[in-house]
């Protein structure tokens, strides 16, 4: 676990220089339990972008943790300034409870909006069985 957090640290050090515009978020997420994430979106062209994020969930028991890292591509723009998108990618959740733990690496498949700087998205993920999610938060 500390050689994959590690590689995703640096990973994301350097993509953050790579990438033209950078920005960081925080928000709610709920999948069975309510929990709280941080976020970046690296725009890589206009209509794509890479969205990896860290959460953590508030269980009744254990510990729950996930990192995504998700591809982002606009599909619609509603007006000007509101685009919609579909997203896609990796998740690895990890949830431990009194010295025992189970991690699972699973697919994320959904869609979003933004609106100014609060996004707002819904998505499968394939992890422990299947569930649907939702992320409500703001990019700074």
């Amino acid at each position: 676990m500390k050689k994959f957090l590690l590689l995703f640290v640096v990973g994301f050090c350097f993509a953050t220089t790579s990438f033209g515009q950078v920005s960081f978020g925080v928000g709610g997420t709920y999948v069975n339990d309510l929990g709280i994430q941080a976020r970046a979106n690296l725009n890589v062209s206009d209509d794509l972008g890479l969205i990896p994020s860290f959460s953590y969930y508030f269980t009744d028991i254990g510990t729950q943790i996930s990192i995504d890292a998700n591809l982002s591509y606009n599909v619609a723009t509603i007006g000007n300034d509101i685009p919609i998108y579909a997203l896609g990618g990796l998740d690895w959740t990890r949830f431990s409870n009194n010295g025992l733990s189970n991690s699972e690496i699973g697919i994320n498949l959904g869609g979003g909006i933004n609106i100014g700087n609060i996004y707002a998205e819904i998505f499968y993920r394939s992890l422990f069985g299947g569930d649907i999610g939702i992320n409500v938060g703001y990019m700074f």
